[in-house]
């Protein structure tokens, strides 16, 4: 006889644990994102983006689970969030390597004025990006987190919690 799982989902169904890890991800990311602002460090963006990125894994592993226009739309709306992340962090490196070049090139010989001056020009065009980016990334935030995307996140992945547990998929439900 084989021996029985002593795992916690081993005997839960694909769709509990697939709803369980997706929700959970889901408002990981509202609140991550609902706490983004002007002057979020970098390191917040960058936490938000690697949710983001695991979501969006889950949301595609899972998606033949779910009706497919629906999922489709979600999934949609994630990649928009992670392009305006990635537009947004991009730039913010570029600005901090510039930056960089610049304190570096001052102390070398051999750097002529005309370099420094079109290095600070593009440091300047570069500060302005950042700023159209950051504005994209809050209209992204607001989109992603939109009720209409709530409602549909709930209704797809909110996992239905039972008052009593009478069976092992209610447990499944439970236990997270």
């Amino acid at each position: 006889m084989p021996a029985r799982s002593t795992l916690p989902n081993a005997h839960c169904s694909t769709l509990d644990v697939a709803n369980q890890r997706i929700w959970r991800m889901v408002r990981r990311v509202i609140k991550e994102g609902g706490a983004i602002n002007a002057s979020s460090p970098p390191e917040d963006l960058h936490e938000l983006r690697k949710s983001c990125k695991k979501l969006r894994y889950l949301m595609e592993f899972f998606q033949s689970l779910y009706p497919a226009d629906e999922i489709q739309h979600l999934i949609k709306a994630l990649k928009f969030l992670q392009n305006q992340l990635g537009e947004y962090q991009d730039v913010h490196v570029q600005i901090a390597s510039l930056a960089t070049f610049r304190t570096q090139m001052k102390f070398e010989s051999g750097v002529t004025d005309r370099t420094l001056v079109q290095l600070i020009l593009f440091y300047r065009r570069s500060n302005n990006a950042k700023a159209r980016y950051a504005k994209s990334l809050r209209h992204a935030l607001a989109t992603f987190a939109e009720n209409k995307n709530r409602a549909a996140f709930r209704r797809l992945f909110k996992p239905k919690i039972q008052k009593e547990a009478h069976s092992h998929e209610d447990h499944c439900l439970l236990q997270h």
